[in-house]
């Protein structure tokens, strides 16, 4: 919902607008790190989900990408405080590029 709706006014669906980047920059921000700590809860790797066994193979490569999405949340939250499109086009390029390297290597389709 958050990352849908400023794609959708850094692609011109809709209109740019920089309060609401804020409020979905917030969220994002809130929100980046909270999965991480159910896939290091002993039993988890058991199945279940939607997460491939490679998370279990090389749980440091995973746990690096999650610090990084929550780095990148971070850093689109500030890019969003600044109300320039431009700085919150760049900073959430680079936070979609890192959940989707994530989803392509440990989410199941």
């Amino acid at each position: 919902h958050n990352t849908g709706d400023i794609g959708d006014m850094l692609q011109g669906k809709v209109a740019f607008d920089a309060t609401r980047v804020q409020q979905r920059a917030d969220a994002l921000a809130a929100l980046a790190p909270l999965p991480w700590a159910a896939f290091q809860t002993a039993g988890t790797e058991a199945g279940g989900g939607d997460a491939k066994k490679e998370i279990w193979a090389d749980m440091r490569d995973f746990i690096a990408k999650a610090d990084k999405f929550s780095t990148d949340a971070k850093a689109l939250q500030s890019a969003a405080q600044s109300g320039d499109q431009a700085k919150v086009k760049a900073a959430f390029a680079q936070f979609r590029g890192n959940c989707k390297a994530c989803h392509d290597k440990y989410k199941a389709d």
